[in-house]
């Protein structure tokens, strides 16, 4: 008797392309008691199941930094929405404008808590950039529509006719005075 053993990977896709957009909020700083308003992207990350996390445009003081991207930020399905995993440490390169001259700087990122995620609409990050001193954030903004998202179908009814007479006619071919819906309509 010869045994014929099957064996079947499958790997589960997390599709988290509903919460790909931007996002615009308030930025708290929490280690200087400031805010800003401030924009996230959160697009398709490289790896599966993972996005990249996009602060449009930062500046720390008179500092530009451009934009600051955080790649491969895991993301969980929840029963409330979307949640971010753990991001420790990771070490960013980004742009510096400063007198005019473009210089890089490396910044050590982290998302801190375990309230980072998106539940509707609504993104909340907690995030922790670290250059020459840790500067604590805490963002929270609403999804920008940026087009059309749903569209809605026609919900009428079809209309209903009736003669004079009370009989119901599937579509008037004379001329003369009908029921249209409940309402007396004289069609020429």
């Amino acid at each position: 008797m010869l045994a014929v053993c099957i064996s079947i990977v499958c790997n589960a896709k997390n599709d988290v392309s509903d919460i790909y957009g931007q996002y615009s909020g308030k930025m708290n700083i929490t280690t200087t008691g400031t805010s800003k308003n401030v924009i996230y992207a959160l697009e398709k990350g490289t790896n599966d199941g993972t996005v990249k996390l996009t602060l449009k445009g930062y500046d720390i003081g008179r500092n530009p930094f451009g934009d600051i991207v955080l790649d491969n930020v895991p993301v969980n399905q929840t029963a409330e929405g979307y949640e971010f995993g753990k991001v420790e440490g990771r070490n960013v390169e980004a742009l510096l404008t400063k007198n005019g001259q473009k210089l890089s700087a490396n910044l050590t990122l982290s998302l801190e808590g375990t309230t980072n995620g998106v539940k509707g609409d609504e993104l909340s990050i907690a995030l922790k950039i670290y250059l020459l001193g840790d500067i604590h954030t805490k963002f929270t903004g609403k999804k920008v529509s940026t087009g059309i998202s749903a569209i809605q179908g026609d919900t009428r009814k079809a209309d209903v006719y009736y003669d004079i007479t009370g009989r119901r006619v599937a579509k008037p071919t004379k001329r003369g005075i009908y029921i249209v819906n409940g309402k007396k309509v004289l069609i020429p």
